[in-house]
C-alpha cells in the first residue's frame, strides 16, 4: 500500500467536540438503518410469535417506503436557504420525532391475532421511517460537508464507528434481557427497553444538529436550484458512482440476506435451543464482535489514516472473506465457545470497511462537483440511501424466506431435522461469501483513488478561491 505523507491542514481539522457530537449522532441514524432489524427479527418471532417471513417482508415495504422519502428530502435539504443550515434544523426535529415514535412499535400484545399484530406493525413502522427519513438523510449529508481533507472524513467516520460499537453491543443485548425476567413480561421488558433506547435517540441527535458546522452553506446558497431527475440520471451514468455503491451494496446484501440464520444457527444449533444461553451467548459474541472493532478502529486511526482507503479496504475485506468460510469450523456445538473467535475476522468488517468505506463515499460529491459543478450532497446522499434500502428491503425479503426454505419449525427448537441444520449453515456461510467477493472485485475497479481526489481538491479550491 502507497503512502501519502499529506498532513491535515489545521483549517480542515474538525474539533473533537464536533467529532463527539457528530459521532453521537449515530445512535439515532443506526435504529432506522439497521437496529430495528437486528432488535425486531427475533423479538418479534420469539416473543410476540409473528412469521419470519411476514416480518421481513414488512420491514421490506418499510425500507422502500424509507427509500421513496429520501430523494423527497434531500431536495428539500440541498435547496434548503435557512439561516441555521441546510442540514442541522432537520438532523434536529428528525432525531425528536424519530425517538418519540420507537416506543410504539412495541407496544402491541402477544395474544391479538396474526392479522392485528401485522397491522399494528405496519402502521407503527410507516410512521417511524417517516420520521426516520428527516433525521437520516441530512446527517449523512452533513457528514460530506464537515471538511474536505481526505484523510479527516476518515477520523470523523472513526467517531462515527466508535459510537455504532457501543449501540450494537445494545442491539446485541436487547433480547438476552428480554429473557431475565425482571418484569412481568418479555414483551414488557422491550418496551421498558424501547423507551430508554428512545431517549437515548433523542439526546444524541439533537446535539448532533447542535455542534457540528456546515462547511458549504454559503456556498451552496449561489448555485440553481437541484433537480432531483436530472441528478439521479448523471449519478446511475457515472461509472466511479456505480462502482463505489456496489462495493457497500454487495457487503449490505450478503450481511441482511443471512439476518436470520446466524443467530438462530447459534441459539437453536450450537445451544439446541436454550434460549437463555443462547441468546446469552449470541450477545457475548456480539460484545467481543465490538471490542475487535474498537481495535480496528484504533489501529486504522494510529497507523493507516494516511494510506488509500481503497488499500486498506481490500485487506479488510480479505479478511472477513476468510472469517466468513472459517464459520463452517467455529459454529459447532461440541466446542461452543468457538463462536468467539468469529469476532475476529468479523469486526474489521463491521467497524473498519464501514468507517472508511463512509469515508470514501465523502469523497465523491467533491468528484462530482468537479465533474458538474454543483454541491448537490442531499441528493447524493439520498439516492445512495435509496439504493441501500431497496437492496436491504429485497434481501429482507429473502431471509424470512430463506429461513422457511430450510424447514426451520420454531416449535421444535433444537430438534429440527438435520438437514434443516445443514442448509442453514451452508446458505449462512455461502451468500455472504458470494456477495463479498462481489464488493471486492468492486473496489479493485474503482478508480478514485488518494492522488486523485488530492488533484480534484486543488482544482476546485482554485476554481472557486478555497472553501
Amino acid at each position: 500500500m502507497s503512502k501519502n505523507q499529506n498532513l491535515t491542514k489545521d483549517v480542515d481539522k474538525v474539533s473533537l467536540a464536533a467529532k463527539a457530537a457528530f459521532g453521537g449522532g449515530i445512535v439515532c441514524v443506526a435504529m432506522g438503518a439497521n437496529g430495528l432489524q437486528i432488535i425486531g427479527k427475533p423479538v418479534l418471532n420469539i416473543i410476540y410469535g409473528m412469521d419470519p417471513a411476514v416480518i421481513g417482508l414488512i420491514l421490506a415495504v418499510m425500507r422502500i417506503w424509507d427509500g421513496l422519502l429520501d430523494p423527497i428530502m434531500g431536495r428539500v435539504s440541498d435547496n434548503s436557504r435557512l439561516n441555521y443550515g441546510r442540514r442541522k434544523p432537520y438532523i434536529i426535529i428528525g432525531s425528536v420525532l424519530t425517538g418519540l415514535v420507537f416506543p410504539l412499535i412495541w407496544w402491541m400484545d402477544p395474544n391479538w391475532s396474526d392479522f392485528q399484530k401485522s397491522g399494528y406493525f405496519f402502521g407503527a413502522c410507516l410512521l417511524f421511517y417517516a420520521c426516520f427519513t428527516v433525521v437520516s438523510v441530512p446527517y449523512n449529508t452533513l457528514s460530506v460537508e464537515l471538511t474536505p481533507d481526505y484523510s479527516e472524513r476518515s477520523r470523523v467516520r472513526a467517531a462515527c464507528s466508535v459510537a455504532n460499537v457501543f449501540i450494537f453491543i445494545v442491539y446485541g443485548w436487547t433480547f438476552s434481557l428480554t429473557q431475565m425476567g425482571w418484569f412481568e413480561s418479555p414483551e414488557a421488558s422491550m418496551r421498558v427497553l424501547a423507551v430508554v433506547i428512545a431517549l437515548f435517540m433523542i439526546i444524541f441527535g439533537v446535539f448532533s444538529g447542535v455542534v457540528p458546522q456546515e462547511r458549504y452553506r454559503k456556498l451552496a446558497v449561489k448555485q440553481e436550484k437541484v433537480s432531483i431527475f436530472k441528478s439521479f440520471k448523471e449519478f446511475l451514468c457515472d461509472r466511479n458512482f456505480l462502482l463505489m455503491k456496489g462495493i457497500g451494496l454487495g457487503i449490505v446484501f450478503g450481511n441482511n440476506i443471512v439476518g436470520f440464520l446466524a443467530q438462530y444457527v447459534e441459539i437453536f444449533y450450537v445451544f439446541e435451543g436454550n434460549l437463555v444461553k443462547g441468546a446469552m451467548f449470541s450477545a457475548l459474541n456480539m460484545t467481543l464482535l465490538k471490542l475487535m472493532e474498537l481495535l480496528t478502529i484504533f489501529l486504522l486511526v494510529r497507523y493507516f489514516m494516511n494510506y488509500d482507503k481503497r488499500k486498506v479496504i481490500m485487506v479488510l475485506l480479505g479478511i472477513t472473506i476468510v472469517g466468513v468460510l472459517a464459520k463452517w469450523f467455529l459454529y459447532n456445538p461440541n466446542y461452543p465457545y468457538l463462536i468467539f473467535v468469529s469476532g475476529f475476522y468479523m469486526g474489521p468488517i463491521t467497524a473498519g470497511f464501514w468507517m472508511l468505506y463512509s469515508s470514501l463515499q465523502s469523497d465523491y460529491p467533491d468528484y462530482d462537483e468537479y465533474k458538474n459543478g454543483l454541491r448537490r450532497e442531499g441528493t447524493y446522499s439520498a439516492l445512495g440511501g435509496w439504493l441501500v434500502k431497496v437492496t436491504v428491503a429485497i434481501a429482507m425479503v429473502c431471509s424470512g424466506v430463506i429461513l422457511n426454505i430450510t424447514g426451520f419449525d420454531q416449535e421444535l427448537r433444537g430438534d429440527q431435522p438435520e438437514n434443516t441444520f445443514l442448509l442453514m449453515r451452508i446458505l449462512m456461510i455461502l451468500l455472504p461469501f458470494l456477495f463479498y467477493s462481489l464488493s471486492f472485485y468492486c473496489l479493485v475497479k474503482f478508480a478514485l483513488t488518494k492522488e486523485k481526489m488530492q488533484e480534484i481538491r486543488d482544482t476546485l479550491e482554485e476554481r472557486r478561491n478555497a472553501v
